[in-house]
């Protein structure tokens, strides 16, 4: 009988991938975790909205920054609302008393966001709501919002996304929502 030697068991031991087991890293100590239900998307979260006009977009946009039960107006240090139609759109009105809207998007809104949260140390970025209403038909493909889509975690920014047309989603918002 053939004695294996060590090299041979080591190499048979390391290919063996039954027992391999993916651990979580661990959030820093003071990192600042919020209670959430659990049917709400968990963030950071990139959620796009599509259906057809007249079908409650606005309504759930209203009662997740607005309503308790769902986060609230006081969940996000900063809301920013981006939407062509909000000064025309009724049920939107009280997001326009309570948080800081804008009729019409421009790539230097995104810049200076940006560039305020890198004023921070990480730890101390306010967490920001960024909800883009009606507006990815306005926004060209070389857009920085499109760049952001695929890396508003790393500013502790949370996206939103709200539109009727599937067709008008860059690929970056597509291969990275809820």
């Amino acid at each position: 009988m053939k004695k294996k030697n060590k090299k041979e068991n080591n190499t048979k031991e390391s290919n063996d991938t039954s027992n391999l087991k993916i651990l979580r890293v661990q959030d820093p100590k003071d990192f600042k975790v919020k209670p959430l239900h659990e049917n709400l998307p968990q963030l950071p979260a990139l959620v796009l909205m599509i259906s057809p006009v007249k079908t409650g977009k606005s309504t759930i946009i209203s009662n997740l920054l607005l309503n308790e039960s769902f986060y609230g107006p006081d969940f996000f240090e900063n809301v920013h609302i981006i939407s062509n139609t909000i000064n025309n759109d009724l049920t939107s009105r009280f997001l326009a008393e309570r948080f800081d809207v804008e009729d019409n998007y421009n790539d230097e809104m995104i810049v200076n966001l940006l560039e305020t949260q890198k004023s921070y140390e990480k730890k101390d970025q306010p967490e920001i709501a960024l909800i883009l209403d009606d507006v990815l038909g306005s926004i060209k493909k070389t857009a920085e919002v499109n760049m952001l889509a695929t890396r508003f975690r790393h500013y502790n920014i949370k996206m939103l996304f709200k539109n009727e047309l599937l067709s008008l989603f860059c690929a970056n918002h597509t291969a990275n929502f809820f």
